[in-house]
């Protein structure tokens, strides 16, 4: 990853919900499982998926300028 792309991939982290942003760490830069992230976070292995989701949603959303 060229150094501008790692701060574009830090500027979208930090924009993201605090939830967000832990899940899509523990799942793409720490490599966690969706269970691993689900017993790290507390939360059921279906409800990481969901957020998961809607994480890079928004993520989509903002890089594209269209995040509500």
């Amino acid at each position: 990853m060229s150094n501008s792309s790692g701060e574009c991939v830090q500027r979208l982290l930090e924009a993201l919900p605090k939830r967000y942003r832990e899940v899509l760490i523990c799942r793409f830069l720490l490599d966690l499982s969706i269970r691993d992230t689900a017993l790290r976070m507390g939360m059921t292995e279906a409800n990481v998926k969901v957020v998961q989701f809607r994480a890079l949603r928004y993520a989509t959303a903002l890089e594209h300028g269209a995040a509500s």
